[in-house]
């Protein structure tokens, strides 16, 4: 493979701490990972069909009907307000 991957960043990117060790082993099975995908890129599949097609794919939908709960979907929650679940602000101000 022609580049290292940092895999630091990805770590960081998806916030997961790694040792040494693991980064090294991590490292290691990603560059294996890139090389089968670059070695799927040099097939020659030219004329042949995908064998899935989203844009041909129909679904299959059900009526959306309401139903009532068989449960209380508020027992385990915190903190209720007028039957609305209410949590910490995350965003903005």
């Amino acid at each position: 493979m022609e580049e290292k991957v940092d895999v630091g960043k990805v770590a960081r990117a998806a916030k997961v701490r790694l040792d040494a060790a693991e980064a090294a082993r991590f490292s290691w099975e990603i560059e294996g990972i890139l090389e089968n995908f670059q070695k799927l890129g040099e097939v020659d599949v030219e004329g042949i069909e995908p064998s899935f097609n989203p844009l041909r794919a129909k679904a299959e939908l059900r009526e959306d009907v309401p139903a009532p709960f068989d449960f209380d979907p508020f027992a385990n929650a915190r903190f209720v307000f007028k039957r609305k679940i209410v949590g910490p602000k995350v965003l903005g101000e």
